[in-house]
Parts: C-alpha cells; structure tokens; sequence
C-alpha cells in the first residue's frame, strides 16, 4: 500500500515537471519571461512543490503512525491483559501486529488478541485511506499552487516598466517623455 501512495505521489510530481516545462516553453515562445527562466528549471519547480512537501508528509505519517495506533489498541484490550504474565504491552502489541498482518498461523490465539489483531487491521485501513487522501491532497495542491505561481510571473514579466511612486521622479519621467516626443 505505501508503494501505491508512493507511486501517485512520483506520478503527480512527473506530470507536475511536465506541466511547468510545457507552460515555460509556450511562454518562452511568445517572448514573455526572461532569459532566466529555463523550461527545465520552470518543470522542476513545480515537481518540487508537487512532490516535496507531500513526500514529507507522508515519511512523518509513517513515523508516527504506531505511536498514534498503539495506545489506542492497548486501551481497547481488557484489563490486565496488557500486563498479562510479566508480558509488557510492547509485547502484546507486538503480538495483535503480528496476528493482523500475518495471521494466526494455525495457532490457538485468545480472542481478545483476534479482536485486537481484527481493530488494529480496520485502524490501518483507515490510516492508509486518510495518508493517501492527505498526501495526494497535498501533492495536488502543491502542482496547482507552483502552476499559478508560474504563470503569475510570467505575466509579471510582461507587465509595462517600473514606474516610481514618488512625485519629484515621476515628474522628471514625465518630462523625459514630454522632450523625447
């Protein structure tokens, strides 16, 4: 499943490169930006704002994810059972993980650690349905985002010429104007 997410999240980075290099060359075309603004450069931008901070993201999901799922699955088991035979509650959750991932394996387990290992199977399905709406959100967000930001600049570049706002300069532009015609 983190290979799905990762794969979207790569894919929409791709297009996101190929989006911005595209608008860069149109714009480049008609002579809108400047010389500093190269297609490629133009495509990793919105790669980077597609990609990074939703790769970010979801690394910081996976690295918490089990300090949120954890107590919330020791606190549904039944009293005493965390504590169980000198067993920690590491143990036990190590166990129900065990269990949800790979099976009881044809051993006898006690009930309450299938409720468990059955929870934590639904907690996980949940996390990955709400890191994947999450990260995508986030990577699409970020494309669209670096895509108008792009384009902002690029019409910023062919906006008129810098006018100054104070009075006595832009008087003496006026009269550099008056002369010239």
């Amino acid at each position: 499943m983190t290979i799905a997410i990762l794969g979207a999240l790569f894919l929409l980075a791709f297009i996101g490169f190929m989006l911005g290099r595209s608008q860069a060359l149109e714009l480049t075309g008609k002579n809108r930006m400047s010389s500093l603004s190269r297609p490629i450069l133009c495509g990793t931008y919105v790669a980077l704002w597609s990609g990074l901070p939703a790769l970010i993201l979801f690394v910081l999901w996976i690295a918490f994810e089990p300090l949120v799922l954890e107590p919330v699955i020791i606190a549904d088991l039944p009293a005493g059972m965390s504590e169980d035979a000198g067993s920690p509650a590491r143990s036990v959750f190590a166990d129900i993980r065990e269990i949800a991932i790979d099976g009881a394996g044809g051993r006898r387990i006690d009930p309450a650690i299938a409720a468990a290992a059955d929870h934590y199977r639904r907690l996980k399905s949940v996390s990955f349905a709400a890191s994947a709406a999450a990260v995508l959100t986030l990577a699409t967000a970020g494309l669209t985002g670096a895509l108008a930001r792009l384009a902002a600049a690029a019409h910023g570049a062919d906006r008129a010429p810098f006018r100054p706002t104070r009075p006595d300069v832009k008087l003496m532009i006026l009269e550099r104007e008056q002369d010239a015609t």
